[in-house]
């Protein structure tokens, strides 16, 4: 079979944690929300939640396709992985942090007072924790935004790997 389950499962496997992380970062921000001010999170909310329905998604089609003995030519598995490895930048944003315009992601990056440890959705979370909330509430939309890309290019992969088999791997 020369379709890429392995690599494209473990590829899948990490934007899996990337959603389970982003579910945990939200509470985290609910906690600081309740304590000390109210901002609004259902925007990212319901970015999270697309991203875990297109992850699902093409967990599925994949398992169907593998299942199913699908073959896809080379040349779509080739595209298929090389769109997956450029899935990481559709977590980036080209204004950077607010307060560090150099660092571009909005998943991840080193905290601003913590030296090389990492800060999680760091739009969000350092505001918050510097009781900054009018910035908090401004990165909500930057990182909903980055997160929903995100999910709508795992999802068209997913849709992808469904038309070569003729949409049966996901019921859609």
């Amino acid at each position: 079979m020369n379709f890429p389950t392995r690599d494209v499962r473990e590829r899948t496997g990490r934007r899996s944690n990337a959603c389970l992380l982003a579910n945990v970062e939200c509470q985290f921000s609910l906690e600081h929300v309740e304590r000390f001010h109210v901002i609004r999170v259902p925007v990212k909310r319901h970015a999270v939640a697309a991203l875990t329905r297109s992850a699902q998604h093409y967990q599925t089609a994949l398992v169907a396709a593998s299942a199913g003995g699908l073959q896809l030519p080379a040349s779509t598995v080739r595209d298929l992985n090389a769109r997956l490895l450029r899935s990481e930048r559709e977590l980036t944003n080209d204004q950077g942090l607010r307060e560090r315009p150099w660092f571009k992601h909005q998943i991840y990056a080193p905290g601003a007072y913590t030296g090389y440890g990492v800060k999680t959705l760091p739009a969000i979370r350092e505001p918050l924790e510097e009781r900054k909330y009018q910035q908090a509430e401004d990165g909500i939309p930057v990182v909903a935004k980055v997160i929903a890309d995100e999910a709508a290019l795992v999802d068209s992969l997913a849709a992808e790997v469904d038309a070569a088999q003729g949409g049966r791997a996901s019921g859609k």
